[in-house]
């Protein structure tokens, strides 16, 4: 099985990327945001904007990488992750 990291390159039929919403954030407060980009095989890529009130940054980057963990088993789609 695939481990989850913060880059990842996603192969397969399906592209995780069409499954993630593009914004997320919070509808109320004052927070800081995260900007995240997935890349796929032929250029596809997503910008993800996910924003949380009282968040760390990497409060927010552990919930995007379970999120996306999640939709890997879901969707079984094969990842090959690049350090």
């Amino acid at each position: 099985m695939c481990k989850p990291s913060s880059l990842f390159v996603i192969t397969g039929r399906r592209w995780l990327g069409t499954y993630l919403p593009a914004v997320d954030i919070e509808e109320w407060g004052t927070f800081k945001f995260l900007v995240c980009r997935l890349r796929g095989r032929g250029g596809k890529q997503r910008i993800c904007i996910r924003g949380r009130n009282y968040c760390t940054q990497a409060q927010i980057i552990d919930d995007i990488s379970r999120k996306v963990s999640a939709l890997l088993v879901k969707v079984c789609v094969c990842v090959h992750v690049h350090a």
